[in-house]
Formats: structure tokens, C-alpha cells, sequence
């Protein structure tokens, strides 16, 4: 495990970045986005996962803001990404408070840091 975060980007416009150069999932708990990751079009919304992979060049444009997602990095040499035209899919009715259960573990700042990072990496898989 990397890192764990939420994010809030609170306006509705275009961005460009890139995702970080191991496993790169986001849970977005509200908005709207359209993007282009690793030349793939993608739309997603609260509820949605995206997972990213490896470094990709991202752009695209806030469709509803806010734009709330909870990133978890991580690293998984031996992992494989899910297809590039399946990196986007619907989270369950699950997805959001396990994602939150992750975030929760990882900002315990009264376990140790490996003790947070361990329980983070047992959360998320």
C-alpha cells in the first residue's frame, strides 16, 4: 500500500495528469467525469471504480462537480490490470463504505504504520 486519500476537485473543468506508476484505484463517491486514460474514453460517476496502471497519461473535463473519490495506490507486481476497455465498472452496494473502511485504516494514526498499511491491503482485497 502507497497511499490512501480523498479527494475533492470542486469545480467542473478540464484537467490533465497522469496516475501514479503502480496500481491506482479510485472509488468516486460524487460527480461526473469524461477522460481519456491511456488513449481509452471513459465515463464514470458516484459509485463508478477506475482503475489505472502503470504511469498513463490522463485527460478529460469534470462534468459535475464536485468530483469526490476516494484514491487507493498500491503496488502488485504480479497483478494484472483488468482490460483496458474494462478499467471503469460499477462498484457494488459495498464498494463505497469498503472504500471508506480503507481510508479509515490507513489515517489511524494510533496504530503503527505498518500495522495500517497491512490492515489497508487486507481491506482492499
Amino acid at each position: 500500500m502507497v497511499l490512501v486519500d480523498e479527494v475533492v476537485r470542486p469545480d467542473a473543468v478540464r484537467f490533465r495528469s497522469s496516475s501514479t506508476p503502480q496500481h491506482l484505484i479510485h472509488v468516486t463517491l460524487s460527480g461526473e467525469v469524461r477522460q481519456s486514460a491511456g488513449g481509452q474514453i471513459e465515463h464514470f460517476r458516484g459509485g463508478d471504480v477506475t482503475w489505472y496502471h502503470e504511469a498513463e497519461p490522463v485527460e478529460g473535463e469534470i462534468l459535475r462537480a464536485p468530483w469526490r473519490f476516494i484514491t487507493i495506490s498500491f503496488v502488485a507486481p504480479g497483478l494484472s490490470p483488468p482490460p483496458a476497455d474494462r478499467r471503469v465498472f460499477p462498484g457494488g452496494a459495498q464498494t463505497i463504505p469498503l472504500a471508506r473502511q480503507v481510508l479509515e485504516l490507513w489515517r489511524n494514526r494510533q496504530r503503527p504504520a505498518l500495522e495500517r498499511a497491512l490492515l489497508s491491503s487486507a481491506r482492499l482485497a
